[in-house]
């Protein structure tokens, strides 16, 4: 029999077989990486694309199930047939269920939706000693005692290998417009911001970056660029376009809106920046609007650029450097954001180089004990270090 250890990577098309090459490379001492975890490039690579099949799917309860391999536009395309859909706007659109689920990843539509941790209903995964697990279910309902579901969104693979996912799915959206709004420093953006947060409007994303979008970059002045976009009728979209145009007065700026043939299309190019960003930072909305311009500064003195792009009406935002951060600087950096008097919790992204600037949070030894009880032969990826050591 051929083993794990004389394969380079290995593509199972059902549970089954995932289950069976979990306990091989067990058998065979052999830590194994999913295809998203490309930081483990000594492992055994698991692609997990063809785990395709379509579990389940109720129209009328507004619910579906699916296998880790799937992509999110297949299962948007056999959703549109009934008119529904699932608010995957992910930074890289040929991700699959499973990574996207294990990255815990999510895109501007997290303002008027949540995040996938909101919509999944139900999982199933594989731990580190083949067996399988089902936590959640099939209908929406609340859970009681530990949930395993909401521990599994967002673990990189740390406590298991998600092979399906069930789904709170929501009607299509109306039609969508979207409005810029150019603003001039931090204390103007933190006012629309509150302008808009404390009004009847009730978009669907509100976001904000350190720079213009290409279409704008040639004629760019401003050093902060806000983005709003809405879903609804022709009159919801004039509401919004009056009441807008009266907040952006009010911080001396305007509102420039998104020709209706190009909204879709500027969302994908905004969407597309994350995946060149290197660290994810996450505070409460106000507080993050004074922390970043403390990050700004505190790179420009160490000669460094740092671009952003997030949610401003969440506080998560992504982040860039130019060139990459000395783990001195991020230790000191970290040490300005604790001034602040906030709990702050900032997480490299998934192929970040930098892993020096976050730090799990209180819940540290826990999740080292889960990680022994789910995983402890250290099979699995580690990316937040919670063993002394793998295989």
């Amino acid at each position: 029999m051929t083993t794990i250890a004389a394969i380079p990577s290995a593509s199972p098309a059902t549970p089954a077989e995932v289950q069976a090459w979990v306990r091989e490379a067990i058998a065979s001492r052999s830590p194994i990486a999913l295809d998203a975890a490309s930081q483990f490039p000594d492992r055994k690579r698991m692609d997990l694309s063809r785990l395709g099949v379509w579990r389940f799917w109720e129209p009328d309860d507004l619910t579906c199930g699916a296998e880790a391999g799937l992509t999110p536009q297949a299962v948007q395309l056999r959703l549109s047939e009934r008119h529904l859909f699932l608010p995957f706007d992910l930074p890289n659109p040929g991700i699959r269920l499973g990574a996207a689920l294990a990255g815990h990843h999510s895109g501007p539509l997290r303002q008027g939706y949540g995040t996938l941790r909101d919509f999944v209903i139900g999982i199933e995964f594989i731990t580190g000693t083949g067996e399988l697990v089902k936590a959640g279910g099939r209908v929406v309902k609340n859970v009681a005692g530990y949930d395993l579901m909401k521990l599994m969104i967002g673990s990189r693979g740390s406590f298991g290998i998600i092979t399906a996912a069930n789904f709170r799915l929501f009607p299509a959206p109306a039609p969508a417009a979207t409005w810029l709004i150019p603003c001039s420093g931090w204390e103007a953006a933190a006012r629309f911001r509150a302008a808009l947060m404390a009004s009847f409007l009730k978009p669907i994303a509100l976001e904000l970056a350190s720079f213009a979008p290409p279409q704008f970059a040639a004629a760019a002045d401003e050093s902060l660029w806000l983005a709003v976009r809405c879903a609804g009728d022709e009159p919801v979209h004039q509401r919004y376009e009056r009441e807008l145009s009266a907040m952006a007065r009010e911080i001396h700026s305007e509102l420039l809106a998104i020709p209706a043939e190009g909204e879709s299309g500027f969302w994908e190019e905004w969407n597309a920046w994350p995946a060149s960003a290197q660290a994810r930072f996450s505070a409460p909305p106000e507080p993050a609007l004074r922390a970043l311009p403390r990050i700004a500064d505190h790179a420009r003195k160490a000669g460094l650029a740092v671009d952003f792009q997030g949610r401003l009406g969440l506080g998560a935002y992504r982040l860039r450097f130019r060139p990459l951060p000395s783990p001195e600087w991020l230790a000191s950096m970290r040490g300005q954001l604790a001034t602040l008097g906030e709990n702050w919790l900032t997480l490299p992204s998934a192929a970040s180089p930098l892993a020096a600037w976050g730090q799990l949070a209180t819940s540290r030894e826990f999740l080292r004990e889960l990680k022994q009880q789910l995983d402890p032969h250290g099979i699995l990826p580690d990316p937040f270090g919670l063993t002394a050591g793998n295989m």
